[in-house]
């Protein structure tokens, strides 16, 4: 599929792409474009039909426009006592979406057993288990974007034999 796609980029021209067109367009939005019919009929050809080849052409390059979300501020490495309760709220600016109109979602990548994860809090809970010695357990939240693009960010979890 991607090297269908890479065609049909190539076939119609970066001007083109460049514009949110969700309905086949006219003669004359090609000559506006200054984009010739012949490409337009080989992307069609390509996808088999107008809305088809659209869709996908603006879907990936909306995907390849898209910048990747960033961690601008570091997560909160925690320590407790076993036994002791946790609740780490991690702050809504530490990760970043330089996209326009675009909000993140959160997810758990990897984190101990005992840690449950609101997402839409930002929210660690859990209370801490007994530990015969200190233990560290790594916490890895994931942050998404709306076309899938994400970046990960850790922290750890210390709990404290007492």
């Amino acid at each position: 599929m991607t090297d269908r796609l890479t065609r049909a980029r190539d076939a119609i021209g970066a001007v083109f792409l460049a514009n949110e067109v969700t309905t086949p367009p006219t003669r004359a939005a090609y000559t506006a474009l200054n984009i010739a019919a012949y490409p337009i009929m080989k992307v069609r050809r390509i996808f088999g039909s107008w809305d088809r080849a659209m869709k996908l052409i603006i879907k990936h390059t909306k995907e390849r426009l898209n910048a990747r979300p960033t961690v601008a501020n570091a997560l909160v490495n925690q320590t407790l006592n076993e036994g002791a309760a946790l609740n780490y709220q991690f702050a809504s600016n530490t990760f970043a979406e330089s996209n326009a109109g675009q909000s993140l979602t959160y997810s758990i990548v990897t984190k101990p057993a005992w840690v449950t994860f609101t997402a839409g809090t930002r929210t660690f809970t859990g209370t801490a288990p007994a530990v015969t010695a200190q233990t560290v357990d790594t916490v890895t939240v994931r942050a998404m974007d709306e076309y899938g693009v994400y970046v990960d960010a850790s922290f750890t979890i210390t709990v404290n034999n007492v």
